[in-house]
């Protein structure tokens, strides 16, 4: 092996990350596409309201990384960048949902 890697344990599993914001995405989906059908109106707010519900879970479900001291910020990272991937996503499907004209 050209790079050695280092035996490192992280908290959560990459796989942990992607499917905890993957299954929190579908579920933040899931329910604008529904607000949107019952009152469009209110697409905007239950956008925020669900992404400040999303970020609750996270800070919590994040408090290990954050308190943990390591050298290594690469778990940290990991979780972060996920997370400002997901909300892109959302973001995205949430002003296409918007722009729709009906």
């Amino acid at each position: 092996m050209f790079f050695p890697v280092p035996d490192v344990v992280y908290h959560y599993s990459l796989y942990f990350i992607y499917g905890f914001f993957t299954v929190f995405s579908f579920l933040i989906l899931g329910i604008l596409i529904f607000v949107n059908s019952t009152s469009a109106a209110q697409t905007g707010y239950a956008f925020l309201l669900l992404t400040s519900v999303k970020m609750g879970v996270t800070y919590f479900v994040a408090r290990p990384l954050l308190t943990k001291t390591i050298e290594d910020p690469t778990e940290k990272l990991n979780f972060f960048v996920v997370f400002i991937l997901f909300l892109a996503i959302e973001a995205y499907f949430t002003a296409r949902l918007l722009n729709n004209k009906q």
